[in-house]
């Protein structure tokens, strides 16, 4: 490329650069002239897809799991502020890229940078870990080099513990001022489930259950109409005779769900199978869920095994129903003492659409009605308020509701009343027969069952229960905290008037941030429980000597004042402990001097400023002499400042800029 006068008496040239290749660029002047002259160079860039944490690239297990590149990527940075956690090695103003991974097994996991991709080199790699969403990301693990001998050792490594179905974001930088492309690894070591073996199959009762079958083998007949691949077991005793539903609904994987009778593992006999439940079979079908229904026979073992029609793995549900009397059944009507009722809350408001509910327990009560409702105004109090009169409208004698219209965020509750054991609510949309609706998961602590094929409006979550009943009023205490009628300042699930001493509970914490030199920093700690407190300040992990308040301050923050702050609170009956906050010292800002000319025989430039700073500019005509001499200071005005040299033009002249903040 070649130009005269692009711009004036000035020249600008435009070409396609070409990655990694070295260009000369001659500057000369026309016919002959010659002088001072400013060069800029500026290059307009596509970054990768994933530039942004917010379109992170969803990755998973594999090796290479994904291939990509830091090249023309920008850093998380806001106006020159970290837009996350401080990671390790500096990268903060490396440019960075982005992916996330949610595991479908819990197991240790681990990532790096090792190898290379097909065509490509690989550099200098930093790798970081979070948890939470881009808003308010927390960093996990983070790696510079690997401690291995070369070719991987400027490559990153990173390990935490994996949670099945949580997401985590995955950065990959550099060192500063330093990118390229890089190879990602995904790994992830698995234990087999305690069920893994039909020997070892979990007793259960009708309810919901969460299975994995992350690191299962395959256990069991491999002969018949449906095969479970990587299987997990199950076994159930019927109470009485009567028909059971089972299903998989909500799972995360393609299902299969096998039935069988027997007294032991040996003598196994297929009661009924499925693989995809069909349209209208159980709460999910058409679907690659599996549901099975057969009438059971009082006092039968029956083994349940949960599988995969191809061995794939992953996370699920199994909800057990029955066995169960004939539609409408009613248990004889008995005392509605707290420790009868079961209670669930709602989500949401009303939207005028009818609805259908079921409830059943083993061996005492079916009830149902598929044309409840509509609610077309109100909230969600409403919606709970029309619930229990619906259920109160069957007329049954042992089965009654409440709802108590309780104020937010204690709103949308109502009870029913039972003196059934194994209780179990469902719902579904109008018209849907209780086999095909969605069973509101058990207490047994296992995850409410998802919106997404539930069909109510809107949806409807079961308060777990505690199990105990420390203030001995004869409700149990999960159910005292929800309703309010307990307070639980600590959250350890224990009503407040049974607790003589509370142990901290941090409520309030300081953040990591990067701070400029010179800037006071101030980190604060709260906590609820009873006082009064103690508090001790750490900095990576030791004793802070005297900062023992509730607060801890730093007047002109140095590199020797960096690193991780967290804060103890104690009192008599415990302690609670800050998670590390990282404090960073943040780059100094060099000025930027450019755009340098002669004008009527005087020199001048250009000095990029901030507000809230001065710039003082002074120079030396010999860079041996001992002394800068001054030439001005100005105040920063947030944009470039000219810096006139009134001098005759000399041989030569050095100048430099210093930045100091304003006073």
């Amino acid at each position: 490329a070649c130009n005269n006068n692009g711009c004036g008496l000035q020249s600008i040239i435009t070409f396609p650069a070409v990655a990694g290749q070295t260009y000369l660029i001659r500057v000369s002047g026309a016919a002959g002239a010659y002088g001072w002259f400013a060069i800029q160079a500026q290059q307009s860039v596509t970054p990768p897809p994933n530039d942004y944490c917010t379109n992170a690239i969803a990755v998973n297990i594999g090796s290479p799991a994904a291939c990509g590149t830091t090249d023309c990527a920008t850093p998380s940075l806001s106006n020159n502020i970290p837009t996350i956690p401080l990671p390790c090695a500096g990268s903060i103003t490396a440019n960075d890229v982005w992916y996330t991974f949610t595991p479908q097994c819990n197991g240790p996991i681990t990532i790096d940078t090792c190898g290379t991709c097909p065509g490509s080199n690989t550099f200098d790699t930093v790798l970081s870990a979070y948890t939470g969403g881009c808003g308010s990301l927390i960093q996990i693990a983070c790696n510079n080099n690997m401690i291995v001998p070369p070719p991987c050792k400027k490559n990153s490594i990173i390990g935490f513990p994996g949670v099945a179905g949580v997401t985590y974001h995955i950065r990959v930088s550099g060192i500063p001022n330093v990118s390229g492309q890089f190879r990602l690894n995904i790994q992830q070591s698995l234990t087999a489930p305690t069920n893994d073996l039909c020997a070892n199959a979990v007793p259960i009762t009708p309810g919901t259950y969460a299975w994995n079958n992350c690191g299962a083998l395959t256990d069991g007949p491999l002969s018949g109409p449906c095969i479970p691949f990587q299987d997990v077991w199950y076994s159930f005793i019927a109470p009485c005779a009567g028909q059971v539903w089972l299903n998989t609904c909500g799972s995360a994987i393609n299902t299969v769900l096998n039935v069988y009778s027997g007294l032991n593992c040996s003598s196994l006999a297929l009661v009924t199978c499925n693989d995809d439940a069909g349209v209208g079979a159980g709460p999910c079908g058409p679907s690659t869920q599996s549901y099975v229904t057969f009438n059971a026979i009082a006092g039968q073992k029956y083994f349940i095994r949960v599988g995969s029609p191809t061995g794939i793995t992953g996370a699920g549900q199994l909800t057990l129903v029955g066995p169960q009397p004939p539609f409408p059944t009613c248990p004889p009507a008995g005392p509605c003492n707290w420790n009868n009722y079961t209670w669930f809350r709602i989500v949401g408001v009303p939207n005028c659409l009818k609805w259908s509910w079921a409830i059943t327990a083993p061996c005492c009560v079916s009830l149902s009605n598929t044309n409840a409702g509509p609610v077309c105004s109100g909230n969600d109090n409403t919606l709970a308020a029309a619930f229990a009169a619906s259920i109160n409208a069957a007329g049954c004698p042992g089965i009654s509701a409440i709802a108590p219209g309780l104020s937010w965020p204690k709103s949308g509750r109502f009870g029913i009343c039972s003196p059934c054991t194994n209780l179990q609510l469902s719902v579904g949309g109008p018209g849907v027969l209780p086999q095909n609706q969605c069973v509101i998961a058990n207490t047994g602590g296992f995850s409410p069952v998802p919106v997404g094929y539930c069909n109510f409006n809107p949806d409807i979550e079961i308060i777990p229960l505690s199990g105990h009943d420390y203030n001995n009023n004869g409700v149990d205490d999960a159910i005292d905290i929800d309703l309010g009628t307990s307070q639980d300042v600590n959250n350890n699930g224990i009503p407040d008037e049974a607790e003589t001493c509370l142990a901290p509970e941090i409520t309030s914490a300081p953040d990591s941030q990067t701070v400029e030199a010179g800037s006071p920093v101030t980190l604060s700690v709260a906590a609820n429980g009873t006082a009064p407190f103690t508090y001790q300040w750490k900095k990576n992990n030791a004793d802070l000597p005297g900062a023992n308040s509730s607060s801890y301050s730093i007047a002109a923050f140095s590199a020797g004042d960096a690193g991780a702050y967290s804060a103890v609170v104690s009192n008599a009956c415990g302690f609670a402990e800050t998670v590390s906050a990282d404090l960073g010292l943040w780059p100094p800002n060099l000025p930027v001097l450019f755009d340098h000319n002669v004008l009527d025989g005087s020199f001048n430039f250009l000095v990029n400023t901030r507000l809230g700073y001065d710039y003082a500019v002074e120079y030396k005509n010999d860079l041996n002499d001992a002394t800068w001499t001054p030439l001005t200071t100005i105040p920063g005005s947030g944009g470039p400042e000219l810096i006139l040299d009134g001098d005759p033009l000399q041989a030569q002249r050095f100048y430099r800029v210093r930045e100091t903040p304003t006073p």
